[in-house]
């Protein structure tokens, strides 16, 4: 969408249907009226609680459970980045084991980006998602992950 002074819309409008009248129409129009009620910020307002419950549970959980790993990001967007200790094995065998004992977890070096090279030590380090998850499946899978760093389990 645009925010434009009102004497601009008309003008703005009418550019636009000269240029491309192809977009869904329908769904704009939904938008508009989702961001004009006050229905979108409610709904804003209600995800970011969300997420931050997740996000609490999963670094809580995190700190709980597997004390000492190092997580990095957690106060941004919907993943973060745990950091292995030297005593664990890679990544990559990690998201094996974790998988195992049914959680998924994704190694920084299958990144689709490739910055992920540029962080050292970036093969001991995972991503961990929560943006979709309930917490109770977020206890679950760092209970599965620490299965898998347990040492018993190697």
């Amino acid at each position: 969408y645009m925010l434009l002074p009102r004497d601009l819309v008309r003008t703005a409008v009418t550019i636009k249907s000269l240029m491309d009248n192809g977009l869904p129409w329908l769904e704009q129009a939904t938008l508009a009226q989702f961001i004009r009620d006050g229905s979108y910020d409610t709904h804003l307002r209600r995800l970011r609680t969300a997420h931050e419950a997740r996000r609490n549970a999963l670094v809580g959980a995190l700190r709980t459970r597997l004390p000492e790993v190092r997580v990095q990001g957690a106060d941004a967007g919907q993943h973060l980045l745990l950091r292995l200790p030297k005593s664990c094995p890679p990544a990559v065998e990690v998201q094996a084991a974790a998988r195992g004992f049914g959680t998924g977890v994704y190694p920084l070096s299958d990144s689709p980006v490739w910055f992920h090279e540029l962080l050292p030590g970036h093969e001991r380090c995972l991503m961990l998602g929560y943006g979709h998850l309930a917490e109770e499946q977020i206890e679950r899978g760092i209970d599965g992950l620490a299965q898998a760093l347990s040492p018993s389990s190697r």
